[in-house]
């Protein structure tokens, strides 16, 4: 697949992403802002979870990224869409590949890809 991009507007912040690839029901995106301001999503062709705003200067560890992110935004957004019908697959960022992460995934998704393999 080739690489598009698009732009939308996201409250105050006109926000670009780009698309990577498409595998099964599978999308992956970077969503592109300024440096000041870190976003994260969930993808899939089923949908899009809504935008995650990181405050400025917050560390992503693996427990902002279990508890929060995946615990609080992620997956109840995630199920909504898909229900318990869907593969959770992430990439190998430190925070991501944690043990606790790895358990607390293998816990709560019905399907789990582990960065560890």
């Amino acid at each position: 697949m080739e690489l598009k991009s698009r732009s939308f507007q996201y409250g105050k912040y006109r926000l670009a992403y780009l698309l990577h690839g498409v595998t099964g029901n599978d999308v992956m995106a970077t969503v592109m802002v300024s440096a000041t301001v870190m976003v994260s999503v969930a993808v899939s062709i089923l949908g899009i979870t809504k935008l995650v705003f990181i405050e400025h200067g917050l560390k992503v560890n693996n427990a902002y990224y279990r508890d929060v992110l995946l615990g609080q935004h992620f997956l109840p957004a995630i199920h909504s869409i898909a229900g318990d019908f869907f593969t959770f697959q992430q990439d190998n960022a430190p925070a991501l590949r944690a043990g606790d992460t790895v358990k607390f995934l293998s816990r709560n998704t019905p399907d789990f890809m582990s960065p560890l393999l």
